[in-house]
């Protein structure tokens, strides 16, 4: 699997609120990052440019291949409440990866259980566990996640490290924000970590 993006002189600001300057980094294919700071940071803003959702106030960022498909979970995924979970991934599927065949339920019984139950009966964890099946069927090449950990129970933590660790294997890059201790035993590459509107990269 290939796939890189690079931002070069990247600015990120909130009207006239600068978050990050000068940002140079590369996210690319089979590694996995980890990015850290406090909150307000700009943690959030970096992954949502990178995904492609927010565009930079000055710089740039390149995508090889440049249709290059790039994963996002974050706190602000949209979900059609009213769906059952099976519409709304035949919905993904059709939009996003047509090339799946076959019957779309997990193997979690959890989420087999609820699967034509409408999202909105989901809780947040429920949701959380939902999105990550989608984006585990989609496979892009570069998946970028917002504190996945967050509304999950300490089984299903556990299984998103599997997740995170089997997507790196079949050659994804990983990136994903954390603050907590939740990660500690993930095969992280570089660490970027946000301080002073900079990023700071450093190994693992």
């Amino acid at each position: 699997m290939t796939g890189l993006i690079r931002l070069i002189q990247v600015e990120l600001a909130y009207g006239f609120q600068r978050v990050l300057t000068n940002v140079n980094l590369e996210v690319r294919a089979g590694r996995m990052y980890r990015l850290e700071g406090p909150n307000g940071a700009g943690k959030t803003t970096l992954l949502r440019c990178i995904a492609g959702l927010k565009r930079p106030s000055r710089g740039t960022v390149l995508r090889q291949p440049s249709g290059l498909p790039v994963g996002w979970l974050g706190h602000d995924a949209p979900l059609y409440p009213e769906w059952s979970a099976r519409q709304y991934a035949q919905w993904l599927r059709f939009t996003f990866f047509p090339h799946v065949s076959g019957d779309l339920r997990p193997e979690d019984p959890l989420l087999r259980a609820f699967w034509d139950e409408p999202l909105r009966h989901f809780s947040r964890g429920m949701q959380q566990r939902f999105l990550l099946f989608c984006l585990d069927i989609w496979c892009p090449p570069i998946v970028c996640l917002d504190e996945p950990w967050t509304g999950l129970d300490a089984q299903a933590q556990a299984d998103l490290n599997d997740l995170l660790r089997r997507w790196r294997r079949r050659g994804q890059g990983v990136l994903f924000s954390s603050h907590r201790a939740m990660d500690v035993d993930l095969p992280v590459d570089e660490v970027w970590s946000l301080g002073d509107r900079r990023v700071h990269v450093k190994g693992a």
